[in-house]
């Protein structure tokens, strides 16, 4: 129960970034705290050190010559003790579908020795996800069946 949780811990709990079970020993009154990732990406705040750090806004700060975005600056806030920080990353052109099928060849002309593919998929809203695969002909053809919407 949320009585044994810290007002940082609940706070995790609030925003979906963390998600705590207590075990409560009614013969001994022990309590056990397990600590779970929540479904929701928050990062670790620097001052209160709590996973409450979320977006609050996005700005583009460098546009290329064509218009399109170059740097983008994300501005934070935790929800828990309100301290702010903004921090910018770059952003890569869009790929086309023939740099995929360019990149698919490099990769299918040397093979041998490698134990296993990892995948990680990063989406804009920062979604996170993690794949393996035993063998280069699964990975391709994850990626061809890659549905960016589905995830």
């Amino acid at each position: 129960s949320d009585i044994h949780l810290d007002a940082g811990m609940q706070a995790e709990e609030n925003i979906f970034s963390i998600d705590y079970d207590v075990w409560v020993d009614e013969k001994s009154g022990d309590v056990k705290i397990e600590k779970y990732q929540g479904h929701l990406l928050a990062l670790q705040c620097r001052n209160c050190g709590f996973y409450t750090m979320k977006v609050t806004r996005e700005e583009i700060s460098e546009k290329a010559e064509d218009g399109s975005p170059v740097e983008l600056i994300k501005h934070y806030q935790c929800t828990y003790c309100k301290n702010v920080r903004a921090t910018a990353f770059h952003i890569s052109k869009r790929e086309t579908p023939d740099d995929y099928e360019k990149l698919r060849q490099q990769v299918k002309r040397n093979t041998r020795g490698i134990e296993v593919v990892r995948i990680e998929v990063v989406t804009s809203t920062g979604t996170r996800k993690n794949y393996e695969f035993q063998s280069l002909d699964q990975a391709n053809k994850f990626l061809a069946e890659l549905d960016v919407d589905k995830l």
